[in-house]
């Protein structure tokens, strides 16, 4: 659901050994599934990693779109309290305490320099490149990343490279659990304080339709369903993403709060990061019903949840910009629903015991 950019991190640990946490995260669009036996992730420090696009030359790492997940992630977990086998005290980890070292997700890192790699994606890391795979952590972020395997054979390589893998929906849950069991129900979240709620006024005229994301990605359907909208009277349409629209995180609070609505058309999503930011900021939405939109929104109270066709698009948005009082309405249960259910300050809890139990086992 977003774009985010591709790091890594370190924790010290106990008799001053420095304890590794590489991430690695995405900043564009996933690639195609990857053969089975040419991927797998990065060893035992906590790395994360998401597929990446590499920038192209002279192209600073994206802060584009909405911002990165992995800083998100890492600013939170750092004011959570770890317990003291994680890192040999019970109090809170400041960035003090924390190395932080960050790279694209095909930079070469020495896997003996960390207890846990993090991969935020299964496929972005070699095989051949894991040695000792009991370092290793995963995710299952979309559907289209592994589309092309069988559940199956999926599952019997995750467990052969992995000690253990979350998902971010409850969706892909039900997809892989049958045949890895022990999959983790585990999703990231937002910042709560960056993304408040908006004071919504009930202006009338022209309705600004906000979307964010690749639009190079097919699934997102910007070409298809998103830039016709453009076209309906009393609509404008305010788009950013991708390499030439790129907002650093610091911008995107005044893009929600300049829209009016913001729409998404995706065919598929693993928790998409505008949406949450868009349901935090108090702005009125129009969504497909994917990804983790099921578990936070509700057709009608928080949400205008339509199936994936123009004409739902249209009248969907038609009714927003003609109805300013059900635009508020809609933006205030959706900001009832993400805080702080899904911001981070309630989310990292759930990361740092996914990371504990990887490294306790």
């Amino acid at each position: 659901g977003g774009e985010p950019d591709s790091r890594v991190s370190a924790f010290p640990t106990e008799a001053g050994r420095p304890r590794a946490y590489a991430s690695r995260v995405p900043m564009s669009a996933a690639p195609a599934s990857p053969p089975l036996d040419a991927v797998a992730a990065p060893p035992r420090g906590v790395a994360a990693a998401d597929p990446v696009v590499p920038p192209a030359a002279g192209v600073a790492p994206p802060a584009a779109r909405s911002g990165s997940m992995l800083r998100d992630a890492w600013e939170w977990a750092l004011r959570v309290p770890l317990v003291t086998k994680l890192v040999g005290v019970n109090t809170f980890i400041t960035v003090v305490a924390v190395s932080v070292a960050l790279y694209y997700h095909d930079a070469p890192f020495d896997e003996d320099a960390y207890d846990l790699v993090y991969a935020l994606e299964y496929g972005l890391v070699p095989a051949a490149a894991i040695r000792s795979p009991w370092k290793y952590v995963t995710a299952l972020r979309s559907h289209v990343s592994w589309e092309r395997h069988a559940p199956a054979a999926l599952a019997a390589y995750l467990r052969r490279h992995f000690q253990r893998t979350h998902v971010v929906s409850r969706r892909l849950h039900d997809a892989i659990a049958p045949w890895l069991p022990d999959v983790v129900a585990l999703t990231h979240g937002f910042d709560g304080d960056r993304f408040a709620p908006v004071a919504r006024g009930r202006r009338a005229g022209t309705l600004r339709l906000g979307w964010a994301g690749n639009r190079r990605t097919a699934t997102k359907g910007f070409a298809e369903f998103v830039a016709p909208l453009a076209a309906l009277p009393g609509v404008e349409l305010v788009f950013c993403g991708y390499a030439d629209r790129n907002r650093p995180l610091e911008e995107m609070p005044a893009f929600y709060a300049g829209i009016d609505a913001y729409v998404c058309t995706s065919g598929s999503e693993g928790n998409n990061n505008a949406l949450l930011e868009a349901a935090g900021t108090a702005t009125a939405i129009v969504t497909t019903d994917v990804g983790t939109v099921p578990e936070y929104l509700r057709d009608g109270v928080s949400a205008l949840i339509v199936p994936r066709e123009r004409a739902a698009f249209a009248a969907a948005v038609e009714r927003l910009r003609d109805d300013p009082a059900l635009r508020v309405a809609l933006g205030a249960a959706a900001a009832r629903a993400v805080h702080p259910a899904w911001t981070w300050a309630t989310r990292a809890e759930e990361h740092r015991r996914f990371f504990r139990d990887a490294l306790a086992g």
